[in-house]
């Protein structure tokens, strides 16, 4: 049961003003969920995160470029694979 300090306003609970937590989403909100950042993405949304297809995501896990880990039948590319795979990019295009 929320304390005094406490009010349930929706899907989030609200502090008063100045306390710490104010405005934190409940546990059951999909806010909350959206604030959790994904470790481990499927090959579509990789391929969504860097613009190409599906198909591009598995010949760039086929050559090396990107590693990909198996839950189940999954397969999924780790996040920070991503960011080193692009900043890779990054360092090795010619700047103009």
């Amino acid at each position: 049961m929320p304390t005094p300090a406490m009010q349930r306003n929706g899907s989030r609970i609200s502090t008063e003003p100045g306390l710490p937590g104010a405005d934190i989403p409940s546990s059951h909100s999909t806010e909350a969920l959206e604030l959790i950042k994904p470790l481990l993405l499927s090959m579509s949304e990789a391929a969504a995160v860097l613009g190409v297809g599906r198909t591009t995501i598995y010949d760039l896990v086929r050559q090396g470029a990107l590693q990909s880990v198996k839950i189940g039948r999954r397969s999924l590319v780790p996040l920070e694979d991503l960011n080193d795979y692009v900043r890779h990019l990054k360092a090795s295009s010619p700047r103009h």
